[in-house]
């Protein structure tokens, strides 16, 4: 049975806390044993944060729940040291000048900076939030949500900086009364995220409101209180960080407001031909996946870097009359067959496919799991900066491949196998199979390209630009997290497997897969080199201190 926790054993949801910032220690949270080593409550199922002073209760990720004693005698130990060094100026100099002290400091206190382990603790509030909302990690609303997140936390830590150019805050539109030579970069950074959450929250007049909205908005607090418990709330550097945050996260959703999320349905006509998408058959019952998809286009849903274009241009599928096709045909076949004398399926062909199954949650949660698994040494706006421009390539490549699956309406696997004729040529038609069923369910959209592929390779594409190629990193799955996590070697090593998945799993011809991939690089390519490129003044400063060395 689960335990609960006490106010005697502070604690804090957590990903992976090897550098835990603060403990929020008015939350009961119910679990497993808290006694039980941390790698046995990684993957701890349906666990709960209950607030004492307002009787609710609040998803809490689940990924695992890390005691903080060290912590707080840290923290405890860094606040009382903060203290005694305001009594001091406060004594020596006045308040005057110990304001003045702490504006020549520049920009904070120490450890001012985010880790990448802050940076994902906000991605999994990101990635619960959006599970929330129905959108889990990816897909138009998930991919929206992580780039607003991502930009606005990338903004409010670049309006101090001023390394980069600045996405959609400049620094002359920053009110008059927010001092950027006091705010705190933490405290700005972790409002900005705040304030983006739970405008996710705030539907428009046509959309119902969401039931956990008032819950979210709970566990976005705790998350702000964690992150910034050891500012005095007083102080100069967090009433100017909380009021840059607040502005860049409000500047934000204003930029978005009318974006054309969430897009209209629209009429999908269904194909005729046996390659044809079709839907709302006996074995495929369901209509084209959710509201918005079938009108994606470049772009329903605003872009956040591209405007269409030939950088988004997919190939179209092989002919079916071809023998490249009929080599895949045959292939994916002998994934999805009952019969066992045809069949090509292993245990690790199996769990390959479900384990990357859940790939609309992957790309959050792939970063998640690479910020905290992987030996990475960017820190603060660089390390945002980079969050921001993959969170960018992944939602556009997304809204791409959409437009391409029902520009091209190529059929799945499940309906070519039951309707190809006998007579086809090529030869296709001998494995005609009116009970054939894939490995994993088929989603009920156009077979190509592979939207898993494409996410992905603008993941994947973006991470190897900042990181190099060769990381090693561990992720869960998104479709099963008690499964065990795996380990790569390369991001190539990520994006290959993730692929060839989905013929694992009987719901991608094998073309598919590059087809998604080789476009998100191309969209991955054009942000990267369009958007958040680093000023002409940090250029000079760079270049002067390398002549100096």
């Amino acid at each position: 049975m689960p335990q609960i926790a006490g106010f005697a054993e502070p604690i804090c949801d957590a990903r992976v806390k090897r550098e835990p910032t603060a403990c929020f220690p008015s939350l009961v949270v119910a679990g497993p044993d808290f006694d039980e080593p941390e790698s046995d409550q990684k993957y701890a199922p349906a666990l709960v944060a209950y607030a004492p002073n307002t009787g609710e209760t609040v998803p809490v990720s689940p990924w695992g729940i890390v005691k903080m004693r060290t912590l707080q005698r840290s923290r405890s130990a860094a606040r009382a040291a903060l203290v005694l060094l305001s009594l001091v100026f406060s004594l020596a100099f006045g308040a005057g000048l110990a304001l003045a002290a702490e504006r020549d400091a520049g920009n904070g206190p120490t450890g001012d900076d985010l880790t990448r382990f802050d940076i994902a603790e906000w991605h999994d509030k990101l990635y619960e939030s959006t599970n929330a909302l129905n959108s889990p990690g990816g897909g138009s609303s998930g991919l929206r949500g992580w780039a607003m997140m991502a930009l606005a936390m990338f903004e409010a830590s670049n309006t101090i900086d001023r390394i980069y150019a600045p996405y959609a805050v400049s620094p002359a539109s920053i009110p008059d009364g927010i001092d950027l030579k006091i705010a705190s970069r933490r405290v700005a950074v972790a409002k900005a995220a705040q304030v983006v959450l739970d405008g996710l929250f705030a539907p428009p007049p046509s959309q119902p409101k969401n039931a956990l909205a008032h819950l979210r908005r709970f566990a976005h607090a705790s998350e702000f209180a964690i992150h910034t418990a050891a500012f005095d709330p007083a102080s100069p550097a967090y009433v100017n960080g909380v009021a840059l945050g607040n502005f860049v996260g409000q500047e934000m959703l204003k930029n978005r407001a009318d974006d054309g999320h969430p897009p209209a349905d629209t009429k999908v006509v269904n194909g005729t031909d046996w390659n044809q998408y079709q839907y709302g058959l006996p074995y495929f019952p369901d209509p084209p996946q959710s509201s918005g998809y079938t009108s994606v286009r470049p772009f329903g849903v605003a872009a956040f870097g591209l405007a269409g274009g030939d950088v988004t241009f997919v190939v179209p599928p092989l002919d079916p009359d071809s023998p490249e096709f009929k080599a895949q045909w045959e292939e994916l076949y002998r994934y999805g067959t009952s019969n066992s004398s045809r069949s090509a399926r292993t245990a690790e062909t199996d769990a390959t496919a479900r384990f990357h199954d859940g790939n609309f949650g992957s790309q959050i949660g792939n970063t998640i799991d690479i910020l905290a698994s992987a030996d990475i040494r960017q820190t603060g706006t660089d390390l945002l900066r980079i969050i921001a421009l993959t969170a960018m390539s992944a939602h556009d490549a997304h809204a791409s491949h959409w437009f391409w699956k029902y520009h091209y309406r190529f059929g799945r696997p499940i309906t070519q196998y039951r309707q190809v004729p006998a007579d086809q040529p090529n030869g296709l038609g001998v494995l005609h199979d009116d009970a054939w069923q894939p490995v994993l369910t088929t989603s009920p959209n156009p077979e190509y390209p592979s939207g898993h592929a494409a996410r992905t390779g603008a993941l994947t594409a973006s991470f190897r630009k900042a990181f190099g190629e060769n990381l090693t990193f561990r992720t869960i799955s998104f479709s099963d997290p008690t499964a065990p996590p795996r380990t790569y070697t390369s991001f190539t090593a990520l994006q290959d497997e993730v692929m060839i998945s989905r013929t694992y799993g009987g719901v991608h011809w094998r073309h598919s897969g590059p087809a998604g991939r080789d476009m998100a690089q191309r969209v991955t390519d054009y942000i990267w080199s369009h958007y958040l490129q680093k000023t002409a003044s940090a250029d000079a400063e760079t270049k002067e201190k390398a002549d100096a060395k």
